[in-house]
């Protein structure tokens, strides 16, 4: 993964195979098994997911649910380059994701691990509760 191309000039398909690329940085070996490029451009076709960006980050969303979490847009994946960690750059593009697909029902997301719960704890989700696999689902603030 190159950290000086600008997510902003890249297609769809581009920035799925970013994200491919950067799953490994997750160190979430259900999602690196779970997540290809195929199923990502599926689900984009098929209008399930859209792929935001920012510069230096991708976000998959999925608008109506996801599963058994329906009516909630779903943050589903979210990666950012390894240059701009610890910048805000996810803080901000997080809540610019939440203010655009959270109009009516809060966000809501699944992660795993203390990290990740206190990064988004920090973009302003908390946790709803906790998974049999002791993962996290969390929610956004409600909108207003």
């Amino acid at each position: 993964m190159n950290n000086d191309i600008d997510f902003c000039t890249l297609s769809n398909y581009e920035l799925a195979e970013q994200v491919v690329a950067m799953i490994e940085d997750l160190e979430d070996e259900s999602t690196s098994q779970n997540v290809t490029l195929a199923s990502i451009m599926r689900q984009v076709d098929d209008g399930l997911t859209i792929i935001e960006r920012d510069h230096d980050a991708i976000a998959i969303i999925h608008p109506e649910g996801y599963r058994a979490i329906n009516g909630n847009a779903v943050l589903w994946l979210l990666v950012v380059k390894r240059a701009s960690r610890g910048k805000r750059i996810g803080r901000a593009f997080v809540r610019h994701l939440v203010a655009r697909h959270a109009k009516s029902m809060p966000m809501v997301l699944v992660c795993n691990g203390s990290r990740r719960e206190s990064f988004f704890a920090n973009c302003g989700f908390r946790i709803k509760e906790y998974l049999d696999d002791g993962s996290a689902v969390m929610v956004s603030d409600e909108p207003q």
